[in-house]
């Protein structure tokens, strides 16, 4: 694996740690977008993915970095490292 794509690995674990820690401050239909395109990166990441739906996912991360930006600032601040990474990796 690249170091792009370790770097890109550990802020996925990252998130998958936040969300567990913010518990109960996540509403189920949010905690189960977010988990749901966590698991889109993945398939992208394993090169099983259209192409399309790699715009969609950076969409969706865009969209939930700004909805946490108040509420869930770290939270946020890595959604926005991961839009970051998935950009220098061209997805």
């Amino acid at each position: 694996m690249s170091q792009q794509a370790d770097q890109l690995q550990a802020t996925l674990n990252q998130l998958h740690e936040q969300l567990g820690a913010t518990g109960a401050d996540l509403d189920a239909t949010t905690r189960a977008q977010l988990q749901e395109t966590l698991q889109e990166i993945a398939q992208v990441l394993g090169g099983s993915s259209a192409s399309g739906e790699e715009a969609s996912i950076t969409d969706r991360l865009r969209g939930a970095e700004i909805q946490f930006e108040e509420s869930h600032p770290t939270l946020a601040g890595t959604i926005r490292r991961l839009v970051d990474m998935l950009a220098q990796m061209g997805i």
